[in-house]
């Protein structure tokens, strides 16, 4: 069984969270296998403007990081 928390709930502990560097790689690959909550991880981050997301991969599966035309 596979258990994954909710975006809502990820959300809420990275919001009482202070300002740092939030690391998925430290002892895995980030993008070996593309986490459930990666896109809204990611979108989540690029709005902040004290809190970091490290992503460490020797993947090329890069897509979810190009930047959106506005």
């Amino acid at each position: 069984m596979v258990f994954t928390n909710s975006w809502q709930q990820v959300q809420n502990e990275l919001d009482r969270a202070g300002p740092g560097v939030f690391s998925t790689g430290e002892l895995a690959d980030s993008l070996a296998v593309v986490p459930p909550l990666l896109g809204e991880a990611i979108e989540y981050f690029r709005g902040q403007k004290q809190k970091y997301l490290l992503l460490t991969t020797k993947s090329c599966n890069v897509k979810l990081f190009e930047c959106k035309a506005v």
